[in-house]
């Protein structure tokens, strides 16, 4: 009766503020917390899922006003006459937004228009300091490169733009795997990717400083080779069964 290889990165938080400050400590405060291998760095990482509690939970203006998952999730319907809890537990964008209406005065179609105006404005943010990030892994493979060929790279920048990167790739990778898009606290949401974007940017910096150094040419916009990556974006510690070999039964 006790949680088996799960890791809830919460120690130094608090119910109602639950940082992403706080969630990347505790997954670089030890070795057994990175769970596998990034390809194209070759850096030992942790990974965050669906933290849509840890988010939603982090003052946001529904958390405020005592709004329940259920509530969202769960509105109520009448069904043969009978009041219940709708347990299809689905987004209210893919119904009436009924749930919306026991506290909002705006009508269904404003109400979608602006839960999509977030999610949008989240996005936008989302994939440019995604490649952005991405842009600084490919940074890190040619510095790695240049290293195993002989080149001489200075280990503080080095050190330092690892630092930066990782705290910008938990910060993605933690908007990424919440399943929201922002929606659940759009100010946090926000204020997690600026501070991703902000220190990506010092990463390439540094990186560039660092392959400069090393008699590098590093072009002005990287390549990232997405395609090269797709089937092979690292290694995890564990044994898992690809895909393609887990079946499902067929329903007769």
């Amino acid at each position: 009766m006790h949680s088996t290889d799960v890791f809830f990165p919460w120690s130094g938080s608090r119910v109602g503020s639950i940082t992403i400050e706080n969630i990347i400590k505790q997954i670089k405060s030890s070795p057994a917390n990175l769970e596998w291998t990034q390809s194209v760095t070759g850096f030992k990482l942790g990974f965050i899922r669906h933290p849509e509690y840890e988010l939603f939970s982090n003052n946001s203006p529904h958390w405020a006003n005592g709004v329940t998952c259920a509530d969202c999730h769960m509105p109520q319907m009448i069904e043969n006459g009978q009041q219940l809890s709708d347990h299809r537990i689905m987004s209210p964008l893919k119904g009436t937004m009924s749930a919306c209406a026991g506290c909002h005065s705006e009508s269904p179609q404003q109400l979608r228009e602006n839960v999509i105006r977030i999610q949008d404005t989240t996005m936008v943010t989302y994939l440019k300091t995604g490649y952005q990030t991405a842009a600084d892994a490919k940074l890190f493979e040619m510095a790695n490169k240049a290293r195993a060929a002989g080149k001489q790279i200075d280990n503080g920048l080095y050190a330092q733009a690892r630092e930066n990167y990782e705290q910008a790739f938990y910060r993605i990778v933690f908007v990424g795997a919440e399943n929201s898009t922002g929606f659940h606290n759009p100010k946090e949401a926000m204020r997690v990717l600026d501070d991703a974007a902000r220190y990506a940017m010092n990463a390439e910096v540094q990186l560039r400083q660092l392959l400069a150094k090393a008699g590098e040419r590093v072009p002005e916009h990287v390549d990232l080779e997405l395609s090269k990556y797709t089937t092979n974006r690292g290694s995890k510690k564990l044994p898992f069964r690809p895909e393609h070999e887990i079946k499902s039964p067929e329903l007769k």
